[in-house]
């Protein structure tokens, strides 16, 4: 626990006097920036920093300048600060052009206090104020070096990121056992039908379209950026559905953003209801399957999440989701999946994605399973949420020396194991 304010400069100093931001750009194709590793925006986990499917330079054929940095920066994403994507990589690489290395000066500033700061709310609603730019918003290097910040001795900066770690680590274990889970379901999947490659069974084989409703939206994507732009979101009225809401198997609507009534009719041919199946069209990697639950209001989804309304005559939604996360499912999304540092699927390829199709009866047997292990899911993304909860106030208790009320558990989010 955090034991007495800590010790802050009597008077905020602006960033520009406590860091440098990494300048002149390299050419990816050279040695040995292309045996490097590269970091770009869709590399980096929001608010957690976590870094994943990082590739070398060479292998990714970069051709335009980047950024070279090394283990004593902070990179940081200035393309939508929304997003909130800040990582402490340990080792040196190159990053997108669209970020910045970030390089604490020895004396004045601990680099991982300076990535817990840059992650605070406080910062966030600074980047987003001085962002330029309509449809992608971004903060430039002026604006972010002059956010002014009071300081403690760097010491003191040492023992609140010591302090925050340790908590960082309680909700990563929580979000670990959500994990396990997943490979719980996993395992099922593959006893009861068997292994889908070689098809030991022989259940029969169909694609996407084929089991989607007769419904002219049946399998949809959301809407292009124009035509729902973050001016259509509202506190109230339909829920929007992003990609950050699709778990492996699980619904959890984090992203409480809604549209009005009349966008919600005017987006009709993007409506998820109750039922659906929810795929991500891009993520880490695409193709993670979901149900939205029973008792979720009428949404829309947004244009990376692909809906699907399945026959139910033939096909129960909680098993198509589940054929999409086994290994076969990952396996044939993985071969349609393009983009070279962001990865994504088209709706025209991933209707001709095949899965095996038991009889109903079969299905509904794993289903009960499915509902048993999802009131434990349940549970677990509650205590996930609430460890994210007491985590951010601890970090506002590192920086403001007060619990922000803000920041006390939602009682409002709506996860599908909840019911």
């Amino acid at each position: 626990m955090c034991t007495g304010a800590p010790a802050l400069t009597a008077q905020p100093v602006a960033l520009a006097a406590v860091l440098d931001v990494a300048s002149g750009q390299v050419d990816p194709r050279e040695r040995p920036y292309c045996d490097l590793l590269h970091v770009g925006g869709d590399n980096i986990e929001s608010d957690t920093g976590r870094l994943f499917g990082l590739r070398k330079a060479g292998e990714l054929n970069l051709i335009s300048g980047k950024y070279a940095f090394g283990p004593e920066d902070v990179l940081y994403s200035k393309i939508r600060p929304a997003l909130n994507k800040v990582a402490l990589p340990d080792f040196a690489g190159i990053c997108s052009a669209d970020m910045y290395p970030l390089r604490p000066r020895p004396g004045l500033l601990e680099r991982r206090y300076l990535a817990y700061l840059l992650r605070h709310h406080d910062f966030l609603t600074f980047a987003l104020k001085h962002s330029s730019r309509t449809n992608i918003p971004k903060i430039n290097r002026d604006a972010l070096l002059t956010y002014r910040v009071s300081l403690p001795p760097v010491p003191e900066q040492r023992r609140i990121a010591d302090i925050l770690d340790k908590a960082d680590a309680i909700r990563r274990k929580r979000k670990q056992a959500m994990a396990l889970t997943e490979d719980l379901l996993r395992s099922a999947f593959l006893d009861m039908f068997g292994d889908p490659v070689t098809n030991p069974k022989g259940w029969e084989s169909v694609a996407i379209e084929d089991i989607a409703s007769s419904d002219r939206h049946a399998l949809a994507i959301g809407p292009f950026g124009s035509n729902l732009l973050a001016s259509d979101y509202a506190g109230t009225g339909h829920p929007v559905i992003f990609v950050r809401d699709l778990v492996t198997g699980l619904f959890d609507w984090k992203s409480r953003v809604y549209v009005s009534h009349a966008k919600f009719a005017e987006l009709a041919a993007h409506h998820a209801r109750p039922g659906d199946v929810l795929v991500t069209k891009m993520g880490d990697p695409p193709g993670t399957a979901c149900v939205l639950p029973e008792g979720f209001p009428p949404a829309v989804v947004t244009a990376d999440v692909v809906k699907v309304s399945v026959d139910r005559q033939r096909v129960h939604p909680e098993y198509l989701a589940a054929a999409l996360n086994s290994s076969c499912g990952r396996f044939q999304v993985a071969r349609i999946t393009a983009g070279v540092t962001r990865g994504k699927i088209t709706l025209r390829d991933f209707r001709l994605v095949r899965v095996r199709l038991p009889p109903l009866p079969n299905q509904l047997r794993f289903v009960a399973f499915v509902t048993r292990v999802g009131r434990l899911r349940g549970g677990i993304a509650g205590s996930v949420r609430v460890s994210d909860s007491l985590f951010a106030a601890l970090v506002d208790l590192a920086f403001r020396s007060e619990i922000s009320v803000t920041n006390r558990p939602r009682p409002g989010v709506f996860v599908s194991g909840d019911r």
